[in-house]
């Protein structure tokens, strides 16, 4: 997990590989440090390769607690990432998602 300070005054939280039930808890370990609600925060998960429900129910618990502080969660995704929270019906709890292509190596 990196955090990147934007020029905006926001706050990205960029994680990659693995979101899954044995990774979440570094990802939820990072998010009590930025309060949505006082600054921008988007989370790029352009950079994550696979996530199983513990990691989309951790999405949706940091979307969740941003919305009941007032703000809302960004979210950066590749656009298999953008799939599966459709299928899931999980993305109308961020705002926006932006859909961008998954960084070459």
């Amino acid at each position: 997990m990196r955090v990147i300070h934007d020029a905006d005054g926001g706050v990205t939280l960029r994680a990659s590989g693995k979101l899954d039930i044995y990774t979440v808890t570094r990802l939820r370990d990072r998010m009590p440090r930025h309060d949505p609600g006082a600054v921008r925060v988007r989370l790029d998960i352009s950079e994550v390769t696979m996530i199983d429900s513990s990691g989309l129910g951790t999405l949706l618990s940091f979307a969740n607690r941003a919305r009941r502080g007032g703000a809302c969660l960004g979210l950066i995704c590749t656009p298999h990432l953008a799939e599966v929270l459709r299928i899931a019906r999980l993305a109308d709890a961020f705002d926006p998602v932006r859909v961008t292509e998954a960084p070459t190596r």
